[in-house]
């Protein structure tokens, strides 16, 4: 079992508890908190379950190692992850953030321990250095100097410029991520009504509608996101 089964079902009691927690101090809250405080429950047992699991696995294995799982357990993810863990990415995403002392919210909000407009504003100027990078990218696409080069340094330059791109879009998606963590939102589920959204924009004839930059457009029987979105984060 990998760690991440245990973080998985730790992150789901905790966000049940933060949940119950929120409703008991808002007026008329307790019977929704209770509602959360049994979901809570619920989830620590399949904590306690899966702990349970990975106990009598390691007193069968040849090497018990069972303080190694209780010590991964008990730092909750955050120092234990490792590139081949990283499959869930709000997983992740959260160990990050608690790694680096970053905010993290269970719950939609704008108390991010700053002004919320401010800490926007940080972020955009963080986005927008890193989209910069992009530009170096292009540079490298566009020199034309591959008429110079063997095939084996045709390859090299490609691979090498294949590998920057990769990671561009990925740090870009991971700045996103982590942000809306901060402010407790689900990016991976938001994703999720978005590209419910974008699979209704066809034309009225059924094809996609281009503008001059490949971007599709909105068709006719476009269905905005915003209403499944706001229902996510109610």
């Amino acid at each position: 079992m990998k760690n991440l089964d245990l973080a998985q079902h730790y992150m789901d009691a905790k966000t049940q508890l933060d949940a119950a927690y929120n409703s008991a101090i808002e007026p008329n809250g307790l019977a929704k908190a209770r509602e959360f405080a049994e979901n809570a429950i619920a989830q620590a047992t399949e904590l306690l379950i899966s702990i349970d699991t990975e106990i009598a696995s390691e007193r069968h294995s040849e090497t018990p190692n069972l303080d190694a799982v209780l010590e991964k357990y008990n730092k909750v993810v955050s120092v234990t992850l490792t590139p081949g863990d990283c499959n869930d990415w709000e997983i992740a995403i959260i160990a990050m953030n608690e790694m680096y002392k970053l905010p993290v919210n269970h719950t939609p909000t704008l108390a991010v321990g700053e002004d919320a407009a401010l800490r926007l504003k940080k972020f955009i100027t963080t986005l927008l250095k890193e989209i910069d990078e992009g530009d170096l990218i292009k540079d490298d696409l566009e020199r034309d100097d591959e008429e110079m080069l063997s095939d084996e340094e045709i390859t090299k330059k490609q691979l090498g410029i294949l590998t920057d791109l990769a990671d561009w879009f990925a740090d870009i998606i991971v700045y996103c991520m982590s942000e809306a963590r901060k402010f407790g939102i689900p990016l991976d589920k938001v994703m999720q009504c978005v590209m419910g959204s974008n699979f209704t924009k066809l034309g009225a004839d059924g094809k996609p509608i281009y503008d001059e930059n490949g971007k599709f457009l909105k068709g006719p029987n476009f269905v905005p996101p915003e209403a499944a979105i706001k229902e996510l984060l109610r």
